[in-house]
């Protein structure tokens, strides 16, 4: 029986509905909300599996080379500012070399060696050189409170390790994940 405007789809037969899946309003609702929250469950299973910091570690050491105050053996006089060593102790050559610094007050310095650092080799940084982006300089007797050094490694692949400032001296920040992945590639490359 053809439906015409007198006609209600109460009226209809089984045979004379359209075809296709009828779904209730409960069931087009509950349908409409399961295929609205399939992004939200995707992206909230992506954030808590992936790790905090993408970044390996750098394989190197920072250490206090000069602290403030204490005669330079190049100059002879007191340096103004401590004087910090960066030494490659992996076995891959790095390439720009950048140092972040945060001082107590969150200022963000950075400086940018434009050379590689070789393995087993020493790059020193005056901590008088670190800058603002804006170009403000470190202040003479400014408080650090940690430090970052950022390189690129061979494989284009950006590695990163922190340090806190305790006084001068930095002490480096264990990050276990990512040292879990870098020891993983490690035992994978021995022979």
């Amino acid at each position: 029986m053809p439906m015409t405007a007198t006609t209600s789809p109460e009226t209809l037969d089984a045979d004379d509905r359209p075809p296709g899946i009828v779904l209730s309003k409960t069931a087009f609702t509950i349908t409409l909300l399961l295929v609205a929250s399939l992004p939200i469950v995707i992206v909230g299973i992506l954030w808590f599996a992936m790790p905090v910091n993408p970044y390996p570690p750098a394989d190197v050491t920072l250490e206090l080379a000069l602290p403030a105050g204490a005669t330079d053996p190049e100059t002879g006089r007191p340096a103004a500012f401590p004087l910090y060593r960066i030494t490659n102790v992996g076995r891959r050559d790095l390439y720009r070399v950048a140092v972040y610094a945060k001082d107590v007050f969150g200022n963000r310095f950075e400086f940018n060696f434009n050379e590689s650092l070789p393995a087993g080799e020493t790059l020193t940084l005056n901590s008088g050189d670190l800058a603002m982006r804006t170009a403000h300089t470190l202040q003479e007797g400014a408080q650090l409170e940690s430090m970052e050094v950022s390189a690129r490694l061979p494989s284009g692949a950006r590695a990163l390790s922190k340090w806190t400032m305790e006084g001068n001296q930095p002490r480096l920040v264990e990050d276990k994940t990512v040292r879990t992945y870098v020891q993983d590639e490690r035992t994978e490359a021995a022979p």
